[in-house]
């Protein structure tokens, strides 16, 4: 297997960085900008979840920003995240 790309996020035009559209196989299937990604029809996309526990089996839970566009202020995961066109889950 060959090792994660380490390139950082490619932006698009106007700085958004790209995320990677996926085919109801979960093939890649285009790109489009972050920023037009999530809303009430929100297209099938490359994502990643991250779940971080302690020795005592608690969950590091973060709150996302009040300035995010998606969910605001609402509790959630470790960290998420998507990755670039080319860029590896694991270096995501």
């Amino acid at each position: 297997m060959p090792p994660p790309s380490a390139t950082p996020p490619r932006p698009a035009a106007g700085g958004d960085e790209l995320v990677v559209l996926l085919d109801v196989e979960g093939r890649p299937a285009g790109s489009l900008p972050k920023g037009r990604v999530h809303h009430a029809d929100t297209p099938l996309h490359l994502a990643f979840s991250v779940y971080v526990f302690d020795r005592r089996r608690r969950l590091l839970a973060t709150r996302r920003a009040l300035t995010k566009q998606t969910w605001p202020g609402v509790w959630s995961n470790t960290c998420c995240g998507h990755p670039a066109p080319g860029e590896a889950v694991a270096a995501a």
